[in-house]
């Protein structure tokens, strides 16, 4: 579905209306889940503000469940291997960030993929997640929501960005090939958690193998099957989808392929080396 593109008369809007016009356009539910990724620097340009579209956001979820990355991925390390839900600044923009210090009511335990959410589902998509050893596990809000089975309640929304940064693809790459986009099972890294409360646990992760992937395919593919819904506030682009649908397109395709994230194979070239190694953070 694409929605007409909102010209520059939009963009002296408050970031409120704006939003919701969007969001209600895009026909997502207010009572479901919402997992936000956002690239902020668009809206920044026009005067956006992160804490004014935090909490439109938030208002529009009210009756729902409103997900935002909080990843450390680069922070929290083997040299560095202490996560604190209080404290540890998630690296996924300012917008993540705003929502984490000033909104969100719960963050996930995780070293790499932490979530923060606030609403009606946030504790049960969000208190399981120092289950798993591996990223998007089936503890994890990604897992969880891959085997609920209510329809069209769990959408994605990218906000100036692509399917490049849709966390939820990794869930399916650790089901059917855990060895192919997973780190190898002896190269474990321990970790320290802190949870919100000042509680310390110990955890062991399984990260995701540094691989370049081609996450953009399933833009092109979803588009094919009319599963976006589109539009636009001046050059910036909101594309929603439902994420349960997303995860299934992503599990069929690598069901048939495994090797189908990797773009010189998916373009038919053929990859040189299809075994997993220990690789440094960085490199």
């Amino acid at each position: 579905m694409i929605v007409p593109r909102t010209g520059h008369a939009a963009t002296q809007m408050n970031e409120a209306s704006a939003i919701r016009r969007i969001l209600e356009t895009l026909e997502v539910p207010g009572d479901g889940v919402l997992q936000v990724h956002a690239s902020f620097r668009g809206l920044s340009q026009m005067g956006w503000r992160p804490d004014a579209t935090c909490e439109a956001l938030v208002d529009f979820m009210r009756d729902g469940t409103l997900l935002m990355p909080a990843m450390s991925w680069s922070i929290v390390t083997p040299q560095h291997p202490v996560f604190d839900a209080r404290s540890t600044p998630c690296q996924t923009g300012v917008l993540s960030e705003t929502f984490r210090t000033d909104f969100a009511s719960h963050r996930s335990l995780h070293p790499t993929h932490s979530v923060c959410g606030i609403g009606r589902r946030a504790d049960e998509l969000l208190s399981g997640h120092a289950l798993d050893g591996t990223p998007c596990g089936n503890g994890s809000p990604y897992g969880i929501i891959n085997g609920d089975d209510t329809p069209n309640e769990v959408f994605v929304l990218l906000i100036g960005a692509g399917f490049e940064c849709c966390t939820a693809i990794h869930r399916p790459e650790e089901v059917v090939s855990p060895d192919i986009y997973l780190q190898p099972t002896e190269c474990s890294e321990d970790y320290r958690l802190i949870d919100l409360s000042g509680r310390e646990i110990k955890f062991s992760l399984r990260r995701h193998a540094r691989r370049v992937r081609d996450f953009q395919q399933y833009g092109h593919i979803l588009n094919a099957q009319g599963a976006l819904r589109l539009s636009a506030i001046s050059d910036v682009g909101f594309i929603a989808t439902d994420m349960r649908h997303l995860m299934n397109v992503v599990f069929d395709r690598l069901s048939k392929d495994k090797y189908a994230h990797f773009p010189r194979w998916a373009y038919g070239l053929g990859i040189e080396d299809q075994s997993g190694s220990c690789r440094p953070i960085g490199t």
